[in-house]
């Protein structure tokens, strides 16, 4: 395992320092099995139109150039509410960007579903 380890380090980087101590910073596992169904719980719509919070500007390489985007707040989206980017979309764990050209809806289960335009 150490010297195939070592074999693949050297392709990938192009050197081995053979004095380090080989340590393990991530391990990944992937596993199959049957889980039970579970009852998805559909989304309560919000009483609110969709309404900027705030705006905040960003670089867009699409432009050359900083513009002013929307920021929404994602409970305050209607279910099914087209976002049209650019637009920031927050929430209390994380913040999603919707580039020129994409567009982002709410969906019954609570997912945030960002598509591009085209592939409507």
């Amino acid at each position: 395992m150490k010297a195939d380890f070592e074999k693949r380090h050297h392709t990938v980087y192009g050197y081995l320092n053979e004095d380090s101590e080989i340590e393990v910073v991530n391990y990944r596992v992937e596993a199959l099995g049957k889980v039970e169904s579970i009852d998805l719980v559909q989304r309560l719509n919000s009483p609110f139109e969709v309404q900027e919070e705030s705006s905040r500007e960003v670089w867009l390489t699409e432009f050359g150039e900083r513009r002013t985007v929307p920021v929404l707040h994602r409970q305050a989206i209607p279910t099914d509410q087209k976002v049209v980017g650019p637009a920031i979309v927050e929430q209390y764990d994380s913040t999603s960007f919707i580039l020129p050209g994409q567009e982002a809806l709410i969906d019954t289960y609570d997912m945030l579903i960002i598509r591009d335009q085209a592939q409507k």
